[in-house]
This record gives C-alpha cells, sequence and structure tokens, in this order.
C-alpha cells in the first residue's frame, strides 16, 4: 500500500498536467480557427451582399471586401487580415472580372487588382496596428489601477496603523500626565524639588519647585551642571561638590550631597 499510493498519486499529477496542457492547446486551437474562421465567413458575407447589390448597382462596389478585410484584422489581427485581403482578391477576379470564374488576371486588371490587394494589406496592418495599440493601452489603464488600489490599500492600512499608534499613544499619556500632575502638586505641598541631568552632555531639567527654591525665573530655563556649580553653588563647596558627582558618575557611589546655595538675590542658603 505504501509503494502503490505515490505511484498512483505520481500518475495522476501526470495526468492532470497532461490535460491541462492539452486544454491550453485546445483553447489556442479554438481560438485560432475562430479568427481564421471569421476572416474567411466576413469575406464571403462581403461577396452575398455584392452579389445581392448586382440588381440595383452595376457594377457593385468592391468596397465590402474592405470591410471584411478591417473586421478580420480587427478582430483576429493581422494573418486573418491578410488572409481576408487574400480571398478578397481571388474572389474579385473570379467573380468580377474577365474572363469570368477563371483566376487569370489580364494585363489591363494587373494594376488594378495590385493596387486593391495593397491598400487591404494596408487596411489590415493599421487595424491590426491600431488593436495592439488600444490593447496596450487598455493593459496599462489596468496595470496603473490595479497599482492605483495596491497604493491606496497600503495608505489606508498605514492611516489605521498609524491611528493606532496615536490612540496607543494618548493611552499611555493620560496616566503620564495624571502622575506628573500629583508628582508636581506633592513637591509644591512638600516644598521639595526634583531634576534630572544627562551625564554625557551636562544637561539639566528642573521642576518647578527647583527654580522656587533657587530664587530663578523657570521662564530662564534650567542651567547645564557646570553652570550649577559656577552660579549656584558657594565658592567654597564647589570643588565638593565636583568631586561628590564625579564619584557618582565615574566610582558608582551613592548621590548623597549637601552644599550651600546662592540665590539670584544674593541671600544663602
Amino acid at each position: 500500500l505504501f509503494t502503490v499510493c505515490p505511484v498512483a498519486l505520481t500518475m495522476l499529477l501526470i495526468v492532470r498536467s497532461v490535460m491541462l496542457k492539452c486544454d491550453t492547446w485546445t483553447r489556442g486551437v479554438r481560438s485560432v480557427f475562430l479568427r481564421y474562421g471569421l476572416a474567411v465567413l466576413s469575406v464571403v458575407a462581403a461577396l452575398f451582399i455584392k452579389e445581392l447589390l448586382r440588381t440595383y448597382f452595376d457594377p457593385t462596389p468592391n468596397s465590402l471586401f474592405f470591410c471584411a478585410v478591417v473586421l478580420s484584422s480587427w478582430v483576429g489581427g493581422l494573418g486573418p487580415g491578410l488572409l481576408a485581403s487574400s480571398l478578397s482578391v481571388a474572389l474579385i477576379d473570379y467573380h468580377f472580372t474577365s474572363p469570368y470564374y477563371t483566376l487569370e488576371l489580364s494585363a489591363e486588371d494587373l494594376p488594378r487588382m495590385a493596387v486593391f490587394f495593397l491598400s487591404a494589406v494596408s487596411i489590415s496592418w493599421l487595424s491590426a496596428s491600431q488593436k495592439r495599440a488600444r490593447e496596450s493601452l487598455r493593459q496599462a489603464r489596468d496595470e496603473l489601477e490595479l497599482k492605483v488600489q495596491e497604493r491606496t490599500a497600503q495608505f489606508q492600512r498605514i492611516n489605521e496603523e498609524l491611528r493606532a499608534e496615536i490612540a496607543e499613544r494618548k493611552n499611555r499619556e493620560v496616566p503620564l500626565l495624571s502622575s506628573e500632575a500629583q508628582l508636581k502638586e506633592a513637591q509644591a505641598v512638600a516644598h521639595l524639588g526634583s531634576y534630572e541631568v544627562d551625564v554625557r552632555t551636562g544637561q539639566t531639567r528642573w521642576s518647578d519647585e527647583v527654580f522656587r527654591i533657587l530664587g530663578r525665573d523657570p521662564a530662564s530655563g534650567s542651567l547645564s551642571r557646570q553652570d550649577f556649580i559656577e552660579h549656584v553653588v558657594h565658592p567654597d563647596d564647589r570643588e565638593y561638590a565636583t568631586q561628590r558627582y564625579d564619584e557618582v558618575v565615574h566610582d558608582g557611589k551613592p548621590y548623597d550631597l549637601g552644599c550651600r546655595v546662592l540665590r539670584l538675590g544674593g541671600c544663602l542658603r
């Protein structure tokens, strides 16, 4: 059983592949027969209409065969158009050119039939070229519409992701702003201030209570660590404050600093 099943499955896959190829080939053959069959039918229809019009017009115009050539070229392409051109010349020579019911051309009719055949071939080529150009434009338009739809879907997806991210950030900011407001209120009540120092750049950020304690305007901005030592710390405590800060940054010791500070008004604290 374990040997037969893989062999049977392989045979089924091979048969299915052959059937698909045969189906594709059959569709291609059917399309060729339809296109060239349409060329033959259009020329026969032109001949039939021309025969009907002989009772009213004598001689009847050969422009009906040009219509057959245009229809064959437009629907089937250049090959069916050339077939319709050749059949049209043969039928005109056989039915409507002396000697009748023969495929012999006289010296007088040869230039006229040559012009007709070249005109029919030109019309066939122009019709087929116009059809190819139209199909190319339609394909380009379909591809462009598909790209626009894909880009629109991509933009919509990005927009939805941005909206979700903005909503998530807002949800995060609400408790953060609430905690910052509570911290600010607690510092104001306890007369305590907090600050942050970037050890790489020395830049600082002070809370409002730090500005109040130092007697400075919050609009002026916080001082860097170096400016804080040079303008706020008492001159006799500057070396000690710098040493304690370096011990924290380089040696990892706990930060415990007590020093005198000078407010803007000259008050010592």
